[in-house]
């Protein structure tokens, strides 16, 4: 009998950076002089944290099944350079989960799934147009189911 942990992998990554500008004086969202020294680099996150696991399971010789999930972590960032506090970009956590069966040889495989199931509300960019702030909201939650054939 196979050991109940023959066919689980996991997988994980992850980042920490920590940007500042050293030293630039230049011209900041409102058009005036500014002094960015110390200022967190835009679009970067301290933190990030991706993760994925799944297990796999015979269920006949020659079907197997899946489960699986993967989680996304990002830690807060600014949308501009000089942390304009309204442009900020919360921290956020995206949760996956997906199930499926293949062929044992994976000559064809067929999974549902399921993004961000927890409808996590994010964005993913944020920025200033002439006198409007504009923010890019991330994809709620979606599901779906994907077929897939190898010749």
């Amino acid at each position: 009998m196979p050991d109940s942990t023959d066919g689980l992998t996991f997988s994980i990554a992850g980042s920490r950076i920590d940007t500042k500008i050293k030293e630039f004086t230049g011209y900041n969202n409102a058009g005036i002089i500014q002094d960015f020294t110390g200022s967190q680099f835009p679009y970067s996150p301290k933190w990030t944290v991706i993760g994925d696991a799944q297990y796999d399971f015979p269920i006949s010789s020659t079907i197997d099944g899946f489960v699986g999930g993967g989680l996304t972590y990002n830690s807060s960032a600014m949308g501009s350079i000089g942390n304009v506090e309204i442009l900020k970009i919360r921290a956020y956590t995206l949760v996956d989960l997906r199930a499926g069966v293949k062929s044992s040889d994976e000559k064809w495989i067929f999974h549902l799934w399921g993004r961000n199931i927890t409808n996590e509300y994010y964005w993913t960019n944020a920025l200033q147009t002439q006198d409007g702030y504009v923010r890019y909201a991330g994809k709620p939650v979606t599901y779906g189911g994907s077929v897939s054939f190898r010749f």
